[in-house]
């Protein structure tokens, strides 16, 4: 019997008998026009595993590489209400298309962010210096002061959020251009005007999931 009688599509065995297989010699598959950063879908009415476009790239917004700084510079307070800045650094990362970083004036520290019309998941940790046994409670709203994240709690003195987490996670969907910004929920105990501590152990990731 010859030894190229048995194939794999359109693969022969070699004089060893052994055969080089590609994916385009799967009866299920059909590579035709397939290009770079493409990837295999499958095709229920073809039945087979056809090209599709490559995915869109990933939009986000990341702050937080560990940088000192001290939080005086930002010249925001932490009572309930007011905004809690994020420090950027030379180089934050901002991959959102039409979305802006907007700065405490002559600082690197970022007080809110403008993004365009669209559903965006957040996860961010704020962690700052306590004077006293107290507690922290942070949250992230839109310009209407409409909730966008859980609310996150650091400290010791926690009995006015029972079960709390130490994160703001969440989910949201703008239906137009808006300012999201980090305020605080809760306060007691805190002390944060000279402190460094804030900047090196905060982080934010915002990421845009759809259009709308």
């Amino acid at each position: 019997m010859s030894h190229n009688s048995v194939r794999i599509g359109g693969s022969a065995p070699d004089a060893a008998g052994l055969i080089a297989i590609t994916v385009s010699d799967l009866s299920d598959v059909d590579t035709a026009g397939l290009s770079a950063g493409q990837t295999l879908t499958y095709n229920s009415g073809a039945g087979k595993w056809t090209p599709s476009a490559a995915g869109a790239a990933v939009e986000y917004i990341y702050i937080g590489k560990g940088e000192s700084n001290d939080y005086a510079n930002t010249a925001l307070a932490f009572n309930v209400g007011d905004t809690v800045a994020f420090f950027a650094g030379a180089s934050p990362r901002n991959t959102i298309a039409g979305a802006t970083l907007n700065y405490v004036a002559g600082t690197q520290w970022v007080q809110s962010f403008t993004l365009p019309a669209g559903t965006y998941s957040i996860i961010s940790h704020v962690n700052p210096t306590f004077s006293a046994s107290g507690y922290l409670a942070l949250k992230f709203v839109n310009a209407a002061l409409s909730n966008c994240s859980s609310i996150g709690v650091t400290g010791a003195a926690l009995g006015a959020y029972a079960n709390a987490q130490t994160n703001m996670i969440g989910a949201f969907t703008l239906a137009s251009t808006d300012t999201v910004r980090c305020v605080v929920d809760g306060a007691s105990g805190v002390a944060v005007s000279q402190s460094t501590q804030i900047s090196r152990f905060q982080s934010l990731f915002i990421r845009k999931i759809a259009t709308t």
